[in-house]
């Protein structure tokens, strides 16, 4: 769980331009 916040984080910024 703890991997897939911080992934989150980084992927959020490329999914929203």
């Amino acid at each position: 769980m703890s991997s897939s916040g911080v992934s989150s984080a980084p992927v959020s910024q490329v999914c929203r331009p």
